[in-house]
């Protein structure tokens, strides 16, 4: 079973879309071959680590979700180069954008990365 919206995939006996609230359906319609709408695009990732990139823009490209980064490229062009937390300060974090109908299926498979870099930034409770 799959929701329409997000494209999650759920075990059969699951009516609805934990996340979209949307009835699940058997298969999935083929994602559109023709070209996305680029002028309602939505963030669905930002980051400052370059490695969490190229993973997040490598999760997209095998799922066949358009995108477009910004800021990956522009890091090194003004010299000061890469410093800190392996961002340029002066261009700010590295982003993905997607045309606005993929962002909450984008969203769902880049939710594993976005965790685990939450995880790693949050302090261990004792």
């Amino acid at each position: 079973m799959y929701c329409p919206e997000c494209r999650g995939e759920y075990q059969n006996g699951v009516a609805r879309c934990a996340d979209c609230d949307k009835e699940l359906v058997e298969e999935l319609v083929p994602v559109a071959t023709e070209e996305p709408e680029w002028r309602d695009t939505s963030v669905v990732f930002e980051t400052n680590d370059p490695t969490a990139m190229i993973v997040a823009k490598s999760i997209l490209e095998s799922a066949k979700i358009p995108f477009v980064s910004v800021g990956d490229r522009s890091q090194d062009l003004i010299g000061v180069g890469r410093l800190f937390a392996g961002s340029n300060p002066l261009i700010g974090q590295m982003r993905i954008e997607v045309p606005h109908e993929y962002q909450k299926w984008a969203e769902r498979i880049l939710q594993p990365l976005t965790q685990s870099k939450t995880e790693a930034t949050t302090p261990e409770s004792e």
